[in-house]
């Protein structure tokens, strides 16, 4: 009966015909034909009382489309003919089939060649065989080449098999099966492994013998690479098999996964009961220094780990599990672990060093050290755990160099209930003094959606170079983690100190250094420095935090360096993805100076405003009025590269307006002394210099927040000192030979001050002054 259709899913046609008859239990199909995609199947068959004769012949370019029927993943050119025979009551086949590149699911064979001839196959069978195969890699294991043989001597069958691994390892078994009144005795004359992390020997022959409905093991007793593996027992209506284990070193395994990278010993025993329907396992396993490729790759020192438990039902029990190491890795714990469905309950307890969680952080170069300890339960089933529990960090603390941050005594307790962990507690003080501190709540599903609460108090940051500031304030993190959350909130800058560099920097061109042989700790400060160094890579995140955040400092910004003392104070909203910042608002000069040489000029403008770095943008203008001419000196760019930029109105040459800003006349006026400071004013202007020198020292260690030394004049000499005594409350006093003032400043709001002062003659002052910038 002919019929045809095409393939669903891969729309190949499908032809079949032939004739299909039944008389009683026999069952007759003759005159087969079918061709399914790329394949083509001829052949007759008889099947009757369980027993089939007739022949197939498969001829495929490609069996995809035949194993896509079958619901499998499977390729290559199969050809070959199958013949069944029955006689005397045994079922007896020839094969004869070659395959070429062939592939099943994750497997893949270059090249086999099978040639069978068995009898009795569904008793005791007795084969003569030649199978050659090549190019073959399973699960992982590269074979370059392998032979299995049988070959059938009356009632005996004699096998050998040869396989040869990529890596140069060998495995070769070698044994008899002889068929007996009531079943069949095999015997295991050789089975050895020679790789390069060692052999594996049979001590002595093993045998697998069957009598009636017993299956008994005696003596399988191997040396395994210095270690030993036996097992013995019997398989009949009850199961009773005891299997031990000695010193076995798991390297051996690499042999023939090299990518495993295992590593340790093991010893312990498996005790096999039950029925054959139901079999149960009693197993008590202990290793030492237990490692593997993946655990050096976390930075995991080798582990000391035993377990024990029964399995039975599809359901594995665990009486005790526990591992350590010499990191302070310490973990334990018991429970039941279904194998499907529902009813996992497993307690785990221990601890972990935080710094195991550095190889996650290795670009920035980041150390981290601590303990996290561990109190939870995993519920729920293998293909959906729920877990709960308690997490704890102790002794925590963090060094993060690209930031220059670094964070000490972190200690908090988390909790763990499903699919969110909640943060109770989470402490840590920097290094410079202040604290932060971190609660809320992280789904661990998704896009890890947060809730996250941060305060900040009197928290002191410095980049080491150019800023440092105490800040407290409240932020929140809200969102997905993975897609880009908005970190929100209000800081309060308290004291900053913005410094000015003294010399500009300049690039050098390091040496090209190739390291030959880098030895394990060479090449992990290899790595740190790596990480640390400039990059330009421009890899911007996916999903780059956004900002909100309001950055208040009414005063207390201070830019000092290169000359210059200056005072600013205002509000900056910062809003936008880290990558590309948008800063609304400015830090606005409240008072200041430039000094160069002898020569004092009073800043009349000045802003600093935040572009996405912690480097600022600074603007400072110095306004000189002249005679004849308006001067104006400004300082404008990054904290840590200003540039120098001279104007005047009418216009004159950078050393024109130079030479009248200094010394109030042109240059063609100047004396050879007064052009030598001029020059040396440009050189200082130009690379950094004129620092606040002695008078900067005197100033930090009197602790006030400006100091300055001014001439009136009549060439009297007075100093000069302020400082906050509250947020909005600036003292200042000035003494000298003239005689001395106290003033002070009263910011009533961001535009409205009230000022007033008192002198030793006993004269004083008051005032309410109102700006507002437009």
């Amino acid at each position: 009966t002919p019929c045809a259709g095409p393939l669903p899913d891969e729309g190949e046609p499908i032809d079949v015909s032939g004739a299909i008859s039944r008389s009683g239990d026999r069952i007759d199909i003759s005159d087969l034909s079918a061709r399914i995609g790329a394949s083509t199947f001829d052949g007759d068959i008889i099947v009757e009382n369980g027993l089939s004769t007739g022949s197939v012949t498969a001829r495929s370019n490609d069996i995809s489309s035949v194993a896509a029927l079958a619901l499998v993943d499977a390729s290559g050119a199969v050809n070959g003919d199958i013949r069944l025979s029955a006689a005397d009551g045994r079922q007896d086949a020839t094969v004869d089939l070659t395959a070429r590149d062939f592939q099943f699911e994750t497997n893949t064979v270059g090249n086999v060649d099978i040639d069978i001839a068995a009898r009795d196959l569904f008793g005791v069978p007795q084969v003569d065989a030649t199978v050659n195969a090549s190019g073959i890699d399973a699960g992982g294991v590269a074979v370059a080449t392998a032979q299995v043989t049988a070959k059938n001597e009356g009632d005996t069958t004699r096998f050998t098999a040869d396989a040869r691994l990529d890596d140069g390892a060998r495995a070769v078994t070698a044994g008899t099966l002889r068929a007996t009144s009531d079943g069949f005795d095999a015997r295991l004359e050789t089975l050895s492994a020679d790789t390069n992390y060692g052999d594996m020997r049979l001590r002595a022959p093993a045998t697998i013998s069957r009598a009636g409905s017993v299956t008994r093991i005696d003596n399988f007793d191997a040396d395994v690479a210095g270690g030993r593996i036996t097992a013995s027992g019997t398989v009949a209506d009850r199961i009773s098999i005891r299997s031990t284990v000695s010193s076995l070193p798991l390297s051996i395994a690499n042999g023939f996964r090299p990518d495993l990278g295992l590593g340790g010993v093991v010893n312990g025993s498996i005790d096999v009961s039950g029925t054959p329907s139901d079999p149960s396992v009693s197993f008590s396993m202990q290793g030492d220094g237990l490692n593997a490729a993946a655990l050096r790759s976390a930075s995991v020192s080798p582990i000391n780990a035993s377990v024990s438990g029964t399995y039975s039902s599809s359901t594995v029990r665990i009486d005790s599990f526990s591992a350590r190491n010499a990191q302070d890795l310490d973990f334990s714990g018991s429970g039941t672990v279904p194998l499907s469905g529902p009813g996992l309950s497993v307690r785990l307890t221990g601890g972990a060093p935080l710094a195991l969680a550095e190889r996650y952080l290795a670009e920035r170069g980041t150390r981290v050290s601590g303990t996290l300890r561990i109190d939870a339960t995993v519920g729920g089933s293998l293909s959906s755990p729920a877990a709960d529990g308690l997490f704890s960090i102790s002794n925590g603390s963090v060094a993060d160099p690209l930031s220059n941050l670094r964070l000490n005594q972190i200690g908090g307790v988390a909790g763990l209930r499903g699919d969110t962990l909640s943060i109770n507690r989470l402490t840590g003080q920097l290094s410079g003094g202040g604290t932060v501190s971190v609660s809320g709540t992280v789904g661990l599903t998704g896009a890890l959606p947060a809730d996250l609460a941060i305060r900040l108090s009197n928290a002191v940051y410095s980049d080491g170079e150019t800023i440092r500031t105490t800040l407290s304030g409240d932020l929140a993190v809200s969102g997905g983690l993975t897609t880009g959350p908005l970190l929100s909130g209000r800081i309060n800058l308290l004291g900053t100190e913005i410094t000015i560099p003294e010399t500009l920097s300049s690039d050098a061109n390091l040496l090209d250094v190739d390291h030959v042989n880098v030895d394990a700790g060479t090449l992990r400060t290899l790595r740190r420095l790596q990480a640390v160094l400039p990059r330009d890579d421009n890899n911007a995140p996916q999903a780059p935090v956004r900002l909100d955040i309001t950055v208040n400092s009414p005063n207390r910004i201070f830019v000092r360096g290169r000359g210059i003392d200056a005072e600013l104070g205002g509000q900056v909203r910062v809003t936008g993805p880290l990558n590309d910042v948008r800063p609304v608002g400015a830090f606005n000069l409240i008072r200041g100076r430039l000094s160069v040489l002898n020569k004092r000029l009073e800043l009349t403008e000045g802003r600093i405003t935040l572009s996405g770095s912690l480097d600022p943008m600074i603007n400072l203008t110095a306004q000189v009025n002249g005679d004849d001419i308006v001067a104006y000196v400004r300082l404008t760019g990054r904290a840590s590269d200003l540039s120098l930029d001279l104007s005047a109105s009418p216009e004159l040459p950078e050393d024109e307006i130079l030479a009248r800003v200094l010394f109030g006349k042109g240059i063609s006026s100047l004396s050879p002394i007064q052009i030598a400071n001029l020059a040396t004013a440009a050189a200082s202007l130009a690379s950094g210099g004129g620092g606040g020198g002695l008078s900067e020292q005197i100033r930090q260690g009197l602790g006030v927040d400006d100091l300055d030394i001014t001439q009136d004049k009549e060439g009297n000499v007075a100093v000069k000192a302020g400082k906050y005594i509250q947020d909005n409350v600036y003292l200042d006093v000035q003494a000298g030979q003239s005689g001395g003032e106290v003033s002070i400043n009263l910011d009533v709001t961001d535009s409205l001050t009230a000022k007033g002062s008192v002198d030793t003659d006993g004269d004083s002052k008051l005032g309410i002054f109102f700006e507002k910038d437009y």
